[in-house]
């Protein structure tokens, strides 16, 4: 059953590779930014994290180049304790990336019921 869907707006950004800078991991200010602009679009739509299982369907509008599982990385994390609680609750995930156009990340959530 569809749960949410919404349109952050602006440029997919990939979850990069972990970096260290003074000791520490490195979160780019970019990500960062993107992945508070999902999770508050989340929340304007589930108000609390779910339950039970989850299935996730990401559409991207992206311009320039970006790795289909990296985009789809950085909207998991970002969603991650806002709208389920643990990323082992998704158990089902469908991307679709395009290139031109609008850059977008569209986010459909759903519950997952009678899964085996």
């Amino acid at each position: 059953m569809k749960v949410a869907e919404f349109t952050v707006p602006g440029k997919p950004v990939p979850m990069p590779r972990p970096r260290l800078a003074h000791g520490r991991v490195y979160v780019p200010t970019r990500l960062a930014s993107y992945k508070d602009a999902i999770a508050w679009a989340a929340k304007a739509h589930i108000p609390k994290p779910l339950t039970g299982l989850v299935g996730i369907a990401i559409h991207f509008g992206l311009r320039g180049k970006g790795d289909i599982d990296n985009l789809a990385k950085s909207v998991l994390d970002a969603l991650n304790g806002v709208a389920y609680h643990d990323d082992s609750q998704v158990v089902f995930l469908q991307s679709e990336l395009r290139r031109g156009g609008d850059e977008y990340t569209t986010i459909t959530i759903y519950t997952i019921e009678n899964a085996k």
